[in-house]
């Protein structure tokens, strides 16, 4: 004789079994929501330094392109955590919203993963990185920036790639390189 499996609505009539329901529904709300903050976040800081004036040192680092990248991401964290906080509201009757939430942040746990194994992977060779753009990407607006911020000239020493107008590369007492400032 096989068992009737009780219904989901069954489960939820239980009085023992509606604290623990409630509780799992406020903590996925409560993750749901810091998702969401992590959005605005991502999606502020985004906004905030593609407009921002004085871009200093981070362009070169935190390029536009990764800032673009981070509105996205604020976009779709957004978008994704409303979706789960919609569909918790009644998740009995939504449970494809819950399915397409579970789905995306799988997605995104994904492409969070090949992201950190790319910048890692371009870490090992950071100085090799940092020399081809010294040496290819760079304009000398950017090289003298460095040189003179940085009391230094060139890249390794004053005869790799300098800006011969930098006030570094015109003191004769600065011998060494960006790269390894003193």
């Amino acid at each position: 004789m096989a068992l009737a499996r009780p219904t989901t609505e069954a489960l939820i009539d239980r009085p023992h079994m509606a604290p623990m329901q409630a509780k799992a529904s406020r903590m996925f709300r409560f993750w749901s929501a810091a998702y969401l903050a992590c959005g605005l976040v991502a999606l502020s800081v985004g906004a905030y330094y593609i407009n921002a004036k004085d871009e200093g040192h981070r362009a070169f680092v935190v390029t536009a392109y990764i800032l673009r990248i981070y509105v996205f991401l604020g976009l779709y964290f957004i978008t994704n955590a409303t979706l789960g906080i919609f569909a918790s509201m009644a998740p009995l009757k939504r449970k494809r919203l819950l399915y397409c939430y579970t789905a995306l942040i799988a997605l995104i746990i994904f492409i969070m993963v090949v992201v950190s194994i790319c910048i890692w992977t371009r870490t090992l060779n950071i100085n090799g990185y940092y020399a081809d753009m010294w040496r290819n990407e760079w304009s000398d607006e950017i090289k003298l920036m460095f040189e003179d911020q940085g009391q230094c000239c060139g890249f390794l020493s004053r005869n790799d790639s300098p800006v011969a107008s930098s006030a570094s590369c015109k003191d004769e007492s600065i011998q060494h390189g960006c790269m390894y400032p003193q």
